[in-house]
């Protein structure tokens, strides 16, 4: 008969199959065997943007809390750059008087019923950490932590996560390397932003565009460019553009040649549902050597007599969704979406989807 620990090992195996399982199905069975009453996995980007949080059995009012407000005071925060790896107690972090006088352990973890936290860090990298927390309602200084910690049970489970978290970056990284193969055909460069502004990934189309004659360029991992109501326009293009709101593309002039410009579009990566990656935004760097921006979509519609219908599908298509996830986004017949699309091929007088694409984004 399985145990719930074996149950959690289990689950942890099939992280990055195709349908993953959520983090709740993982973290119930270990909180048994820790002696938890509930667990949290965590995703922080920068240690300060919490990107994933999945939960088993922790104060819904808890969660709350801790994304709008105490993420930014975490008791473990001053030891966010451990190693993969390591685990924190803190029973043992800090001492009972230190406990004592520290906010978040006075006002949420006290508050809330949690006054022992176990953490172990998944992964760590200088930008991003994943972590899996168990609280424990009744604070058990040493009792058998460590061979808690040491246990066979244990460490197959964080094993079988840490695999499979490590097989979901590999996937992650071949998406992106596809996304970027695909748009040099079109000249088009790639920027993948974070949550925090921070430029994830950049292309080689994309980083030759940037500098130069081009004042657009990355200072401190970020996008950047002299002119402040340029530069206030793109970080508010994607502060909106990361909440799913529609941002237009972004026309940035050389201001030493007025001819050169540089076309940006931000879309919401499509990650494969394996990856379980955080949502980032895809940047689309287009330079141009002639005055102007391309056609819009709006013109375009205008040109060829798109219907609302058309043009939406037509957004939804450059954004790279499939004909079947936009008639599930839009409970929409997946029929009546290929006959738009059928429709716009035909009114645009191009043969394949890639010519539509290319004629939407490129406007030729």
């Amino acid at each position: 008969m399985k145990t719930p620990i074996d149950r959690s090992i289990e689950a942890a195996h099939h992280l990055a199959d195709a349908e993953p399982p959520p983090w709740r199905d993982i973290i119930a069975g270990a909180c048994d065997f820790l002696g938890a009453t509930g667990g949290v996995f965590i995703q922080m980007e920068d240690r300060q943007f919490v990107t994933t949080l999945q939960d088993f059995g922790t104060d819904p009012a808890a969660v709350r809390d801790y994304q709008e407000h105490f993420h930014s005071y975490d008791i473990l925060l001053p030891w966010s750059d451990s190693a993969a790896g390591r685990w924190l107690d803190t029973e043992r972090v800090m001492s009972k008087a230190q406990l004592i006088a520290n906010e978040y352990y006075a006002d949420f973890m006290c508050k809330h019923r949690m006054p022992q936290i176990l953490c172990h860090f998944l992964e760590s990298e200088p930008h991003h950490t994943a972590t899996i927390s168990f609280q424990r309602e009744h604070a058990a200084p040493g009792h058998g932590i460590d061979e808690l910690f040491a246990s066979t049970p244990v460490r197959h489970f964080l094993a079988s996560a840490r695999d499979a978290l490590r097989l979901r970056r590999e996937r992650e990284s071949a998406w992106l390397q596809s996304v970027q193969l695909a748009f040099e055909q079109f000249d088009e460069g790639v920027a993948l932003i974070e949550r925090s502004g921070r430029v994830a990934h950049l292309s080689e189309t994309a980083a030759a565009a940037l500098g130069g004659p081009h004042e657009l360029r990355l200072r401190a991992g970020r996008l950047w460019h002299p002119d402040d109501r340029i530069r206030r326009i793109l970080e508010d293009s994607i502060a909106r553009a990361h909440i799913g709101a529609a941002v237009g593309p972004l026309v940035v002039p050389s201001i030493a040649a007025p001819s050169l410009v540089l076309t940006l579009q931000f879309v919401l990566a499509q990650w494969p549902r394996q990856t379980g990656r955080a949502p980032a935004l895809l940047c689309r760097v287009k330079p141009h050597d002639r005055c102007g921006p391309p056609p819009t979509m709006k013109a375009l519609a205008a040109v060829y007599q798109l219907t609302e219908a058309e043009l939406g599908v037509l957004q939804e298509l450059v954004a790279g969704k499939s004909a079947q996830e936009i008639a599930d986004e839009t409970n929409t017949s997946l029929n009546n979406i290929r006959k738009r699309i059928d429709m716009l091929l035909s009114k645009t007088g191009c043969s394949k989807q890639s010519a539509l694409i290319r004629l939407a984004t490129s406007g030729h």
